[in-house]
């Protein structure tokens, strides 16, 4: 039997510690993938790569589904069970192992991934139809040079974004020792898809004209690391990534 599209592969399980068997890690590789989606709602079925979280949040699970299921196979008050690790009927003492386990897989899927996103800012975990919220404005400076070949910074206001992560870069270290943000800039606000060059700077909040970027001294800002224009699904935006 082959099983494919897995979130974690088995060299990636034996890398983080794991100690299973090939054939047994696939069995409850498939089980823990079925309560990610299962909480997740499906979103992550159709991702062409995993992000760490998830791969963790699953090495996670198949020690805790291989735990539990060594303690099954000692207890004889189970009366029922399924292999798609979603219900399963229990006499006794043994339905409060039940409830044990299912609250323990929840409490490591929250614990993994309820600060991780898709790319148009959608939660992994949450509950409905996503609409991509705001918490804030920028100011981007989008590079370009006079007749005299000398850099002239324009400015772009926008004022409803989603931007998390990040401290700020700084004049003296550089942006490369910053720490990453992510802004997310809905579509209907973008009249120009062209301002968007790697090298550009963005500024939290509303600032005023400059000529340098050293006139951002004291304020948030990052130098643009990765762009990507999303115009297609429910919420169109323009993600930019910045350090």
């Amino acid at each position: 039997m082959e099983f494919t599209n897995q979130y974690l592969t088995y060299e990636e399980y034996q890398e983080l510690g794991g100690t299973l068997e090939e054939t047994p890690f696939d069995i409850l590789e498939l089980e823990a993938q079925k309560n990610i989606d299962k909480y997740t709602f499906g979103r992550l079925k159709d991702l062409e790569e995993q992000i760490n979280e998830v791969k963790i949040c699953e090495y996670k699970l198949i020690e805790l589904l291989d735990t539990y299921n060594t303690y099954n196979l000692r207890d004889k008050s189970i009366t029922s069970t399924n292999t798609d690790g979603y219900s399963e009927s229990y006499s006794g003492a043994s339905e409060n192992v039940s409830k044990a386990k299912i609250s323990d897989i929840k409490g490591i899927i929250k614990t993994y991934l309820a600060e991780c996103y898709l790319e148009d800012g959608t939660p992994y975990l949450y509950v409905g139809v996503w609409v991509m919220i705001t918490n804030g404005s920028i100011t981007y400076y989008h590079k370009t040079l006079d007749n005299n070949k000398l850099p002239v910074w324009n400015r772009y206001v926008f004022e409803s974004v989603w931007h998390f992560g990040g401290k700020g870069s700084s004049i003296n270290k550089g942006y490369e020792n910053a720490n990453d943000v992510n802004i997310r800039i809905p579509m209907k606000y973008v009249e120009d898809k062209s301002i968007f060059t790697i090298g550009d700077i963005i500024a939290i909040g509303i600032q005023p004209e400059i000529s340098k970027q050293s006139d951002l001294q004291g304020k948030e800002f990052y130098n643009v690391t990765s762009i990507t224009i999303n115009e297609y699904g429910n919420n169109p935006h323009v993600h930019l990534g910045g350090k």
